[in-house]
């Protein structure tokens, strides 16, 4: 699977990605592929230092589904 997450909003144009399951950390970057079925977490941070966090499940599906999150700041 694929995930690619976009901060928008706030007075901050950089941003930093950090991606991990549930057990280690797997990257960074505004996207994620060659994910298999789990559950992922992203921290968005600024370079003002303000978070947010969201999580996305991936299912064993073998049809791709396009879906949007809408996740607040910490």
């Amino acid at each position: 699977g694929e995930v690619t997450v976009s901060a928008v909003g706030g007075c901050d144009t950089n941003y930093s990605y950090m991606w991990a399951t549930n057990t280690a950390p797997i990257g960074s970057g505004q996207t994620q592929t060659g994910l298999g079925a789990g559950t992922y977490t992203v921290i968005v941070t600024s370079s003002t230092g303000c978070t947010g966090t969201c999580s996305v499940t991936i299912f064993d599906d073998p049809d791709p589904l396009p879906i949007t999150f809408n996740c607040s700041p910490n």
